[in-house]
């Protein structure tokens, strides 16, 4: 699953995204305009990654950052 966040303000333009699937997961976070950072993570079980995953998904949300989703 893809999820993306947008943080905009007067001084900040920021992304961050995910994509979770089976047993690791991707994340891009950076300005907009940039390339950003990359993350991989590989866990041993699909249960451990989505629930990681959601982790991260409810931190961004907590800090209210503007979340969609992907198609």
């Amino acid at each position: 699953m893809k999820r993306a966040f947008v943080y905009k303000d007067e001084k900040s333009n920021k992304f961050w995204w995910i994509d979770y699937s089976d047993c690791s997961f991707a994340v891009n976070y950076g300005k907009y305009g940039s390339i950003g950072k990359f993350e991989l993570k590989e866990f041993d079980t699909t249960e451990d990654c989505q629930k990681e995953a959601e982790k991260l998904i409810r931190s961004k949300k907590k800090k209210r950052i503007c979340g969609r989703r992907k198609l």
